[in-house]
């Protein structure tokens, strides 16, 4: 991309948004694991219009573009992306209480803060948030969760604009919230989400929010960039023991390790690439499946250039 074209871009999109338009901007600035390649344009609104205007703008010019919240659980390709990032945290980072057990949090909203707010007012059914570290647009659409809960047990439902700009409230029930799934298409958008208490912060939710945190500390490789657990588990599998029972635990490619910690867990130690840590993923599930005959799905989302393969080899 030449100069003048970028800065015909760049002129364009800082029309169209109300924040900051940075070119050529690498991505392990803005992932978990550090890795990633160079982007053409990323966009950081400030505010929920200045995000709706950039997004109407780069669908009506045809423009390929990706949203991203936190950067976690996903792994960005190393080759330059033609296309534009929009940023959710500052634009959409509005959290708010409707009533005394019920919030409307935006999508660029991390989940530890909704954590803090609930436990804050003696709200229980949060607990579950504790430990991710990913934002409500992501969380709903991945339908994000831990051991004791998920995004189905609060979300009441969430505005989602579709890819020919239509936007709606949408009933959790109609979300079809599956374990780590729902059927939000690749060109839908959480722009918000409605959240209910399930009821008083319970003893037995304070007990197994302390437990997750003893937990957490002890078994997961918090000092190394990381995308978070790697794999969903299969039925009846957890996919960390499968893993550490194939004796993959410390096996690397390049700078990508799988954590002697936590065997769910990809770590980098500062040098991976991104190829690195995909292909680190596909010796392990090429080994889980000749060890156990069980396939792992990936966890993580594969965002930007790859190529098809890579996507679908999974």
């Amino acid at each position: 991309m030449t100069s003048r074209d970028w800065n015909k871009l760049g002129e364009a999109l800082t029309t169209q948004t109300d924040g900051n338009v940075w070119a050529n901007e690498p991505m392990s600035k803005h992932t978990s694991w550090r890795t990633g390649g160079p982007v053409r344009a990323f966009v950081e609104p400030k505010t929920p219009a200045g995000f709706e205007s950039a997004l109407t703008w780069v669908r009506e010019q045809n423009i390929d573009h990706i949203i991203l919240g936190a950067g976690s659980n996903v792994l960005w390709a190393d080759q330059p992306y033609g296309g534009v990032v929009l940023h959710t945290e500052t634009a959409l980072d509005e959290l708010i209480f409707l009533s005394s057990d019920t919030m409307k949090a935006g999508a660029g909203v991390r989940l530890n803060r909704i954590l803090t707010n609930a436990m804050e007012r003696g709200l229980g059914g949060f607990a579950f948030m504790y430990g991710i570290p990913g934002t409500v647009g992501g969380a709903v659409r991945m339908n994000a969760g831990t051991s004791i809960g998920s995004m189905n047990d609060v979300l009441i439902d969430a505005l989602v604009v579709d890819g020919v700009g239509n936007s709606a409230w949408i009933d959790k029930e109609d979300l079809n919230l599956e374990y780590r799934s729902s059927n939000l298409g690749p060109g839908d958008v959480v722009l918000e989400a409605r959240l209910k208490s399930t009821g008083s912060f319970s003893a037995e939710e304070k007990a197994a929010l302390k437990s997750a945190k003893e937990y957490r500390r002890a078994t997961q490789p918090l000092q190394f960039p990381s995308g978070g657990s790697v794999f969903k588990n299969p039925p009846q599998h957890k996919a960390g023991a499968l893993i550490e029972q194939a004796q993959l635990k410390k096996r690397r490619v390049g700078g990508a390790e799988v954590s002697s910690l936590h065997a769910n867990f990809i770590i980098q130690d500062g040098s991976a690439t991104s190829d690195d840590i995909r292909q680190l993923i596909r010796e392990v599930q090429a080994e889980v499946f000749r060890v156990h005959e069980v396939w792992l799905e990936p966890e993580v989302q594969f965002l930007g250039p790859w190529s098809e393969e890579d996507v679908d080899a999974t």
